[in-house]
């Protein structure tokens, strides 16, 4: 499956779970995304919708590495990996 169709299906189901009923979303998000790949295709979006709502408090981390999102405190991690 090309990268491009994978980041679509990702981004769709993405901002369907984002946009539930709740209209004004508050409080801390905290995201880790990959380096280069965050940095060039999904913070633009989540600048975007920081700018949107201005309650919510966003905290993003740009790292290659697996983290552990319970002893880290993070809400959504993003990871991209081969396939099979």
């Amino acid at each position: 499956m090309p990268r491009m169709v994978v980041w679509r299906k990702i981004s769709s189901v993405s901002w369907s779970c984002v946009a539930w009923p709740v209209r004004n979303p508050i409080g801390r998000l905290r995201v880790d995304l990959p380096s280069t790949f965050g940095r060039r295709h999904v913070m633009p979006a989540l600048l975007a919708l920081c700018a949107r709502h201005e309650k919510l408090d966003m905290s993003v981390t740009l790292r290659n590495r697996a983290v552990d999102m319970v002893g880290e405190g993070i809400d959504l991690v993003l990871r991209i990996d081969t396939i099979a």
